[in-house]
């Protein structure tokens, strides 16, 4: 029973090494998987930075409201807020 389970398994990694590998197949299989990964780093990763932008501002903003009754360590750590 184990044989003909591995000899199914084995039969399925010798199709899919075949499609792989292929010169023309393999090499549009591999392209298509990197244009994915590519696609989704920028579609995943835009909102992120959005995210961490927002907050970086709202932080920004109430750093320097806390600091109003100090404007020589406003000006210290920047007035870039």
């Amino acid at each position: 029973m184990e044989r003909e389970a591995e000899a199914k398994d084995n039969l399925w990694r010798a199709r899919l090494d075949a499609v792989l590998m292929h010169r023309i197949w393999g090499s549009l299989i591999f392209l298509g998987i990197v244009y994915i990964i590519f696609f989704l780093s920028f579609a995943i990763g835009d909102p992120l930075v959005r995210l961490i932008q927002t907050g970086t501002q709202l932080f920004s903003v109430w750093a320097s409201r806390m600091l109003e009754p100090w404007p020589r360590l406003q000006s210290l750590l920047g007035k870039a807020w």
